[in-house]
């Protein structure tokens, strides 16, 4: 165990779900109280809650009526309506809920003889509570809807609402129609002078600059821009191509490669000499092979072979100058069809820019024609409009009264109710398990002692009798815990310290947690293996262990640290294999011969003439004794009592042990009552300790500890 494992406290933000079950688990009558409770409370409501219907009205908006003059100029409806549909729909919706609209539906309520809602009693503002309207999606239809205690009501509500929005939208567009009449007939005027002004213009710019047919003059010129173009582009690349072959060449010849300067020419002439070259060089071969330098044949052959290769590299020397002469007339070609694309390209670009100005004043002669064309068609749609007053409102379905009431509704609310009482009770329950900071379960043991958790041992009957307490174990063989403290003993086997397990010291966080008697028990446990047990009073100030088995306390430890004789202060117990030291007379500072090199001396005498030394130390909480046997031990348990110890005590104890090397081997859990709730963790964790080791072990079956002495021999 690390010293961060004790040391370090668990933050209360961070819980796990493992913690948040095992907390449900254990809090779990207090949880379904509250559900149930949350649950009874919403059907009590539900019961008693007043009946709401609700009367639905189907009502189509045409997003494009009404929308048949801009402010400016026409534009395309259609676009703009699919564009700002949902702009629209959601203005009227704010037009539906408006307060003149709710007033008016009020007004024409009280006319037909009703008088549960009215002006002077706050009449609109019940009628927003109650009304609720919104857009179908991908649609142009609205849902209209009316809650209230008498469905025949809701119903008329609801027709009216829509009724008296359908007839102030009419009365809207009648307004908005004639105002668009109005301004389309001075539109109207002013398009016919733009017409007017803009022809007049177009026909003397025409005669100013002699343009009877300046498109087909411009093609022409176009065409032949593009033609030379193209002649350019030719030039240009064939330029290119005989650049890189004269670069190329001039680099062969740079550094004397004459031969891969002819072979990369390849003109007739060039091939010819080549094979000349080639001949001579066999022959000049075939005649070193016979001949020396010196013979006649020798020299007239290389004569003829320098001849040959002089020839071919004159041949080479001239192509190259032609390259570079057809080289420079292919440039003198690609400059003069650049100045004359240069030159074209003038002409166009001043003719292009009396086409443009021609092309400007009649766009804006034909926009003028055909404003004023449209402004008059929409003249007559505006007409039209105005004189068959066209509402782009129409009720799809009317509301009817619907007999099904849509509040409350029970199963829901009970749901509801079962969800928050659920958070409720685990809040509460969380909250009950901050509050009581008493170790009770083993899932406490882990999560804030950080520790192994080793067993529980079962709250025992009522027994005023300290030796019968201790020994019962010993006399109930059979007993729940008895089979604990097996339990007890495996786990410590199973996981003994690095150095095997012979000294195991027992200490607590506070007094009276059962110590003694847990020292005892496990000595039992381990005896009934066969093992020789001897168990030492380490408590020099309130020691016990004398007075279980009815022996007078001194001489004891103190006496055997002074000097005295194992055989005078060890005492047999009745039971097999199990003996004990009493702590002898009692000392104020007991740290000191704790701490003495003679208490070493005596656990190591004690290690060669027994199998297991238990100690029964001071609380470790209150004393430092603890601490200080603690190092001279293999391991240490820590016994804590249910419900009794806080658990940042028992930390804080743990830490002590820490801080001088203590090996905690881990928790045992003392005094469970494994009948109160959440005794299951105990259950689970302990294999069931309860009545069912008494049903299965009968009389005529062997003693449980008879069985494990056997099994030890």
């Amino acid at each position: 165990m690390s010293s961060e494992e004790v040391i370090e406290e668990p933050s209360s933000l961070y819980v796990r779900l493992s913690d948040f079950w095992a907390m449900a688990q254990l809090q779990w009558p207090l949880i379904a109280a509250t559900v149930a409770l949350a649950i009874l409370a919403s059907t009590v409501w539900s019961a008693l809650a007043t009946r709401e219907y609700r009367a639905n009205a189907l009502i189509h908006l045409s997003t494009v009526a009404g929308k048949e003059i801009e402010v400016r100029e026409v534009v395309d409806l259609d676009t703009i309506n699919r564009q700002n549909r949902q702009i629209f729909l959601g203005t009227q919706l704010q037009v539906l809920r408006s307060r003149p609209v709710r007033e008016e539906v009020i007004r024409r309520y009280q006319d037909q003889g009703h008088d549960d809602l009215t002006l002077e009693t706050g009449g609109p503002e019940r009628l927003a509570r109650m009304m609720n309207a919104q857009a179908q999606p991908a649609s142009e239809l609205l849902d209209l809807s009316i809650t209230y205690t008498d469905p025949e009501k809701a119903a008329i509500l609801a027709n009216l609402l829509a009724n008296v929005y359908m007839e102030r939208n009419l009365q809207a567009r009648r307004q908005s129609e004639e105002g668009a009449l109005t301004w389309l007939v001075e539109q109207i005027k002013d398009a016919k002078t733009r017409v007017q002004e803009t022809a007049a213009a177009l026909t003397a710019y025409k005669e100013e600059h002699g343009l009877a047919d300046i498109a087909e003059e411009n093609t022409t010129i176009q065409a032949h821009l593009n033609s030379l173009n193209l002649k350019q582009g030719e030039v240009s690349t064939e330029a290119v191509v005989l650049q890189s072959t004269v670069n190329g060449h001039e680099k062969l010849k740079s550094a004397a490669r004459w031969r891969e300067l002819a072979w990369d020419m390849e003109t007739p002439a060039i091939q010819a000499l080549e094979s000349t070259v080639a001949m001579h060089e066999i022959e000049f071969a075939r005649v070193s092979e016979r001949f020396g330098p010196s013979h006649p044949e020798h020299k007239f052959q290389l004569k003829a072979l320098d001849s040959a290769t002089e020839r071919l590299r004159s041949e080479v020397v001239r192509t190259l100058d032609s390259e570079r002469a057809r080289l420079d007339l292919v440039k003198a070609r690609e400059k003069a069809l650049g100045t004359e694309i240069a030159r074209v390209n003038d002409l166009l670009l001043d003719r292009q820019g009396l086409k443009t100005e021609y092309d400007t004043l009649l766009s804006e002669y034909e926009r003028a024609r055909r404003s004023d064309d449209d402004l008059n068609n929409k003249l007559q749609d505006t007409r039209l409009a105005a004189e068959t007053q066209r509402n782009n409102v129409t009720i799809v379905d009317p509301a009817r009264p619907n007999p099904t009431p849509v509040s409350p509704r029970a199963v829901y609310n009970a749901l509801v109710g079962a969800l928050g009482g659920a958070m409720l009770g685990v809040g509460l329950a969380f909250l009950r398990n901050q509050i009581d900071e008493t170790i009770r379960s083993p899932i406490e043991v882990q999560k804030w002692l950080r520790v192994p958790y080793l067993g529980m041992i079962p709250r025992l009957p009522e027994l005023r009798d300290e030796a019968q307490l201790a020994l019962y174990t010993f006399e109930n063989p059979n007993s729940a815990a008895a089979e604990a403290m097996r339990a007890i003993r495996t786990m410590l086997e199973l996981n003994p310290p690095p150095n095997g397990l012979r000294r195991l010291l027992v200490t607590s966080a506070l007094q009276s947690e059962g110590k003694t008697s847990t020292v005892v028990r496990l000595g039992v446990a381990f005896a009934n293996l066969g093992k020789r047990v001897v168990m030492i009073d380490g408590d020099l100030r309130r020691p016990r262990l004398h007075k279980i088995f009815n022996i007078e306390r001194d001489p004891g430890l103190s006496a055997l640290l002074a000097g005295a004789s194992i055989e005078d202060v060890v005492h047999a117990t009745g039971v097999p294999n199990l003996f004990f030291v009493p702590a002898g007379t009692t000392h104020d500072h007991a740290t000191e011969p704790l701490a003495s090199s003679a208490m070493v001396h005596l656990l190591d005498h004690l290690d060669t003439q027994y199998d297991l030394v238990l100690i029964d130390s001071p609380p470790a909480a209150l004393l430092s004794d603890a601490a200080i046997l603690s190092k001279r031990v293999d391991g240490v348990v820590m016994l804590v009592r249910e419900g009794v110890v806080s658990r940042f005590l028992v930390r804080d104890a743990l830490r002590s042990l820490n801080k001088v090397g203590a090996n905690v081997l881990g928790v045992v859990m003392n005094a469970v009552d494994l009948n109160r709730r959440g005794a299951s963790y105990y259950r689970y964790y302990s294999y069931g300790y309860g009545q069912r080791y008494s049903r299965y072990y009968s009389d005529s079956e062997p003693n449980k500890d008879e069985s494990d002495q056997s099994a030890a021999k």
